[in-house]
């Protein structure tokens, strides 16, 4: 009962959240996708810096066959097609995203 008690406490704090910055363009296919993320480990302060352009720059794709032969080639994204913010917490933990997509 106390097991359940604390697990309800710890998960009871989560937020997992996807917000649209920008609309997307349908012209634009969305081909890769590029993050650049901040974490926090229990203090309130986020260890890192969000930037679209590093997003951008951090962009790829998968090649090859599903498993272990999957090779991830990176490629820059030069145009975007939209830019979404992704926060992930618990009490604990909170991660921050920034996701590009485009060709």
């Amino acid at each position: 009962m106390r097991c359940l008690l604390l697990i309800s406490l710890v998960l009871a704090g989560c937020v997992n959240l996807d917000i649209e910055l920008t609309r997307p363009d349908p012209q634009v296919a969305a081909a890769k996708t590029g993050e650049d993320c901040a974490h926090a480990i229990v203090l309130p302060f986020l260890i890192g810096s969000l930037s679209v352009e590093q997003a951008m720059q951090q962009a790829g794709h998968y090649e090859g066959e599903v498993g272990y032969t999957k090779k991830f080639i990176s490629t820059p994204i030069t145009k975007l097609r939209q830019t979404t913010l992704t926060q992930f917490g618990t009490v604990f933990y909170t991660e921050v995203c920034v996701r590009a997509t485009g060709e």
